[in-house]
This record gives structure tokens, sequence and C-alpha cells, in this order.
């Protein structure tokens, strides 16, 4: 043992945190056998806790390089316009506006990024700062919010929204039932809402469904999944947005009929900065934070997300525990 402790002493942990020494002798008696098998356990955790920390080391210096290269980019890009503005004052005042515009647009997506960057910091000190403004909350009201939200925006992706184990059995812009089908089931699709010239009517919802959960933070989670559904497809690809209730928990699926998450990606798809797409554009793409936000969010309410991907099929899937 003193001899292990000796190598201890002189390892290197530049070029490893790993402790390779053991105790590995026989000698001794029941006394000395007990104590090598304590000695070379207390090891094994040094060694499995070096290993964690060097980890930690490695993500934080991965996180702060691509964090200044995500801020270096709009930042050129106002110094940039700022350089133009500057010379249409003095030169062509009618383009003053046009450059205007992009620096506010570039500070914008600057300040989104920063946004995300602190909340994500917030998640993580979460025991010592709560983030989150819980409130009962009825998940299906959220789910028809977002998808509101999304037809306005995405009208180019044709939506279905799916409610499972409502009584009521209403088709959306269709109140009275008159839809027919399962009365378990409820189904709504944009041509169902567009039918007749009816005005959209929220489905309608179970009071006794109710969560305990931040209604602002849980639809931004369903709006970056939607908006992710939509920009990583192309036009005319079908979306749809399920919700299911069981007796422990609330399930949500956001899924697309796009062109799939290549298997590779699928475990890397939740990591901060990271971009399936590597040549997309950040304008189109995103800064790669929104699935990292989406995911600290969710854990945030003791909740899981998760995707299944491949080709024709990609499923977020989302539980929040009622």
């Amino acid at each position: 043992m003193a001899h292990t402790a000796r190598g201890i002493t002189s390892h290197d942990f530049t070029d490893s945190a790993r402790l390779p020494v053991r105790v590995d002798s026989d000698a001794g008696g029941p006394e000395v056998g007990e104590l090598r098998t304590a000695f070379n356990t207390m090891l094994e955790h040094i060694d499995d806790s070096l290993a964690v920390r060097t980890e930690a080391e490695q993500r934080l210096r991965r996180f702060v390089a691509d964090a200044s290269h995500e801020l270096r980019t709009p930042l050129m890009s106002v110094r940039g316009y700022a350089d133009l503005f500057q010379y249409a004052a003095a030169n062509e005042p009618a383009e003053r506006d046009k450059h205007l515009a992009r620096l506010r647009a570039e500070a914008a997506r600057m300040g989104l990024l920063l946004d995300d960057l602190l909340l994500l910091a917030r998640l993580d000190a979460a025991d010592v700062e709560t983030p989150l403004r819980l409130q009962d909350t009825d998940p299906v009201r959220l789910v028809n919010e977002a998808a509101d939200a999304f037809r306005a925006g995405r009208p180019e992706h044709p939506l279905t929204v799916r409610v499972d184990g409502d009584p009521a059995g209403r088709v959306e812009g269709d109140p009275a039932g008159r839809g027919g089908g399962d009365p378990a089931v409820r189904e709504v699709s944009e041509s169902a809402v567009r039918g007749e010239g009816a005005p959209a009517v929220p489905v309608g919802s179970d009071p006794a469904v109710r969560l305990r959960l931040d209604p602002l933070r849980v639809r931004q989670v369903l709006d970056n999944l939607l908006t992710n559904a939509a920009v990583h497809t192309p036009p005319g690809t079908e979306v749809s947005l399920t919700l299911s209730v069981s007796p422990d928990a609330v399930v949500v699926r956001v899924a697309d009929s796009g062109p799939g998450i290549p298997a590779a990606d699928q475990e890397r798809v939740f990591d901060r900065f990271y971009r399936v797409d590597k040549a997309r554009t950040r304008d189109r793409g995103g800064s790669g934070l929104g699935l990292a936000v989406a995911r600290s969010l969710i854990r945030a309410h003791d909740g899981t997300i998760d995707v299944t991907s491949a080709p024709g099929s990609t499923v977020f899937t989302l539980r929040l525990p009622r």
C-alpha cells in the first residue's frame, strides 16, 4: 500500500485524470486484506470523481468556446452594419433606415441568445433560484394555443391536433360534437377548421386535468418543437400535435413526416449549440440552444423529453407528471 501511495503521488494528472494504480498484493492477514479492499474502494471513488470533474471541465470549455463563437457572429454583424449606417448617414441617407433595421435585427438575435444562456444558467442553479412560476394549468388549453399560433405563423405546414381521452368528442369548429367518430378521441385538422367558414373554436378541456406548471415555459417548449418541425422540413410536410392523459402523467407528442434525424445525431440534439445540419445558417436554424432549453425546462418540471426518428417520421415526446 505504501508503494501504491507513492505511485499516486507521482502520477501526472495533466495527461490523464484516471488513477491506474491499485493494491494487488495478497500478502498479510485478514486485517490487512480488509484494509487493502477499503483502500482500493477509496481509489475507485477518487477515480470516478476525477473522471466526472474532468468531463465537467471539458463540457465547460466547449460551452464557453461555443458561446463565444455564437456571440461573435452577431457582434461582427452589428459592427459591420454600424459602419454601413455611418457611411449611409453621410453619403446615402436613403439607405439609413435599411441599415438601422438590420442593426436592430442583429441586436435582437443577440438578445435572444443571451436570454437563452441566462435561462439555462438559472435552470442549472435551480436549487438556488427557481426560474419557474408554477400555477394550476389546463394542458389542453396550452396545446390549443400553441396550435393556433403555429397555424398562423406556418400556414405552409398542415397541422393536426389530437387529444385522447376527451369524453366530449368535439372537433374544433364543431363545438356541438357533430363531427362524429369515436367519442373518446378528438381529431382536429386544418381542413376541419376551415370547413363551412366556421371560426376556430378551442377544443374543450376536462376541468379535472390540471397540472402544476409554468404555462409560459411549457408553451415555450411547445412552440420550439413545432417551429423545429417546420424549419427542418420542406413546405407541405404534415405536422401533428397529440396530447394524452394517463393516471400519472400527461404526454404530448410533436411529430412530423419529414426526412428525419440521423441516428448518430439523435443522442446529441439536446446538447447546447448542437446542430444536426451544420450547413444551416443561423438566421434559419437558430443558435442550437432551443432543444437544450426545452429539455432543461421539462426537467425543471420533473418531466422528461426524448426523440425517436426515422426517414418519414420524427417524434418528440414530453411527459409531465400529474
